[in-house]
């Protein structure tokens, strides 16, 4: 597979260029194994031990919705003010825009 873009570069050179290897290290790979549904994230989003011992603790379907994980809006929130800096940094954002960004609070949308 082919995850080149316009200048032939791939997405870890990309955060490296934006000083942020760190921020893809931490979350390039987790996401990416839900993004493809790689078994890993399927185990850990979709499926639970069976709790009984005699059955070597296989995993079940999780039907009735058990496997609750956390929210990823507050890391979905600080990437996207990482990206908001960045361009304000190349473009410059009107003043009105940024505050809106910057002022944000998480409760207005979980409440």
């Amino acid at each position: 597979m082919d995850t080149k873009y316009f200048d032939k570069s791939n997405i870890r050179l990309k955060a490296e260029s934006v000083d942020e290897k760190e921020l893809f290290g931490l979350y390039y790979d987790y996401d990416s194994a839900f993004e493809h549904g790689l078994w890993g994230a399927i185990r850990e989003s979709s499926l639970l031990k069976c709790n009984n011992p005699a059955h070597k603790y296989h995993c079940i379907p999780d039907v009735e919705d058990v496997n609750r994980l956390k929210t990823v809006l507050p890391d979905c929130i600080m990437v996207m003010n990482k990206t908001i800096v960045f361009l304000n940094e190349l473009y410059g954002i009107p003043e009105q825009l940024l505050n809106g960004v910057t002022n944000f609070e998480i409760k207005s949308i979980t409440e």
